[in-house]
This record gives structure tokens, C-alpha cells and sequence, in this order.
């Protein structure tokens, strides 16, 4: 059966909190300066992600980004009807996305 697994921009964290769980690690592909708050564009491995921050936070733009995603903000949906099935996801590895 197929999942889609979805997380707001704004719910995605650049700092490790979960010592290794639901931490990623993604590509850093731009950065949007949106007044205020910037919008990272990343790659995990060939999916496009957009992460939201504080506009006073500072990356290189040819690093990799750690990003967390906490367990009670992702969304889990049947990939066939597109309906939530209501579960969060706990990783219990460590992912290393982009190249």
C-alpha cells in the first residue's frame, strides 16, 4: 500500500532535537530571503522540500542541512485515496538525503 507523508514548511526544524530521531538529512538547493523569515529550499534524495526559518539564520549554500521533523506535525495519507490516516511517524534511523 502507498503513503504520502506530509509536514507544514513552518513545522520543519533546523535544530536537532530528538538526539537522531526524525532528523534528516537534506541538500541545501536555495535560499529565499522573505523578509522576516527565509525559505529553504532543499532536496532529501529526489524530493523537493521547503523549509521555513527565522530570516537571522545563517547556511551555506553548498552544505547539507540537518532538518527535524517533529512526530506530532507530520501527516500520514493512503497514497491511493489521499485521506489522512491519522498516525505521526517516529524515523528510528537516521536519513541522509540529496547527492
Amino acid at each position: 500500500k502507498n503513503a504520502i507523508v506530509g509536514i507544514r514548511p513552518e513545522h520543519i526544524s533546523l535544530d536537532k532535537k530528538a538526539g537522531g530521531v526524525n532528523v534528516l538529512t537534506a541538500k541545501l538547493d536555495m535560499i529565499e530571503k522573505m523578509g522576516a523569515e527565509k525559505h529553504l529550499h532543499l532536496m532529501l534524495g529526489e524530493v523537493p522540500i521547503i523549509a521555513k526559518t527565522n530570516g537571522d539564520y545563517s547556511v551555506s549554500a553548498e552544505g547539507r542541512v540537518d532538518i527535524y521533523l517533529p512526530p506530532d506535525n507530520i501527516h500520514i495519507f493512503d497514497g491511493d485515496t489521499g485521506l489522512n490516516v491519522g498516525c505521526s511517524l517516529v524515523l528510528n534511523r537516521r536519513h541522509e538525503g540529496g547527492d
